[in-house]
C-alpha cells in the first residue's frame, strides 16, 4: 500500500517506482485488481470516520489525463472524455461540515455538474446543502428527492432549466447556447416588418454541437427574449 501511496503522491509512472517497493508490475496488478473488486472504495468508507451532517458541500474538479491513459476497451469504465483542457476526468464529491469527503463519483471531463449532482443529493443526510455560490435548503432537498431524475429528462418543471443540457454539457445559460424565438402566425408577420412582439416559445440551441436540447414557454424566458 505504501508503494501505491507513493505513486499517487508523486504522479510518477508505474515503471519509475523505487526498487525498494518491489516489482512495479506486481504492485500495479494488485492496485488494478483491488480497484475492480472495490477494495479501495471500502477502505475509503472505513477511513472517513464519523460525519458532521449539519452542512454538506457539493463540488467537482477536473483531472487531466495523459494520452497513454485513453486506451481502455470499455469507455464507460475509463471515465475519460474530451473537455476544454483535452483528455480529462471529473471528480464529483460531497463533503461534510468539516470538509471531510463523504462520497465521490467519477465521470468524463466534459460532463456537466447537474448530471451527477442529483446522485450526490440522494446520498446526503444533511439539513442543508451547499453548491458553489447557492444554498439548497432542506425543503429544496426534499423537493429534489421527490422527483426521479436522470440524464435525459426531469419530471420537475422547476429544475428542468438546471438539469437539461446538450451533449457537451451546456445548459441554457451558457454563452455557447443561443435562444431561438418562435412566434405565432401574426407574430412572424410583425417581426418581418421590424415590430417587436412576444414569442410563444423559446428553443435553446448549442452553437458547438448544434443540438436543440431545451425549450421554454415560461413568462420569464419569453419576456427576456422579446
Amino acid at each position: 500500500m505504501e508503494a501505491v501511496f507513493w505513486k499517487l503522491r508523486t504522479g510518477a509512472p508505474w515503471r519509475d517506482l523505487p526498487t525498494e517497493f518491489g516489482s512495479y508490475s506486481t504492485i500495479f496488478n494488485k492496485f488494478n485488481r483491488w480497484s475492480k473488486i472495490g477494495i479501495w472504495h471500502k477502505l475509503f468508507l472505513k477511513m472517513r470516520g464519523e460525519l458532521d451532517n449539519e452542512w454538506n458541500f457539493i463540488d467537482s474538479t477536473i483531472v487531466k489525463a495523459c494520452q497513454h491513459s485513453v486506451n481502455s476497451s470499455d469507455k464507460k469504465i475509463e471515465c475519460i472524455g474530451k473537455a476544454v483542457c483535452g483528455n480529462s476526468s471529473k471528480i464529483h464529491m460531497i463533503a461534510d461540515s468539516h470538509g471531510n469527503p463523504i462520497e465521490f463519483i467519477l465521470s468524463e471531463g466534459q460532463v456537466h455538474d447537474s448530471r451527477i449532482g442529483n446522485q450526490l443529493i440522494e446520498i446526503s443526510n444533511a439539513e442543508n446543502l451547499f453548491k458553489n455560490d447557492y444554498i439548497c435548503s432542506s425543503l429544496l432537498k426534499s423537493i429534489l428527492k421527490g422527483f426521479q431524475m436522470n440524464e435525459n429528462q426531469t419530471n420537475s418543471k422547476i429544475h428542468s432549466s438546471i438539469l437539461k443540457t446538450c451533449r457537451d454539457g451546456f445548459d441554457k445559460n451558457h454563452h455557447m447556447v443561443t435562444p431561438q424565438a418562435e412566434y405565432s402566425g401574426i407574430g412572424w408577420f410583425l417581426v418581418t416588418f421590424g415590430i417587436t412582439t412576444r414569442p410563444v416559445k423559446i428553443k435553446y440551441k448549442c452553437r458547438k454541437c448544434n443540438e436543440i436540447f431545451d425549450e421554454s414557454t415560461s413568462n420569464e424566458d419569453l419576456d427576456k427574449n422579446t
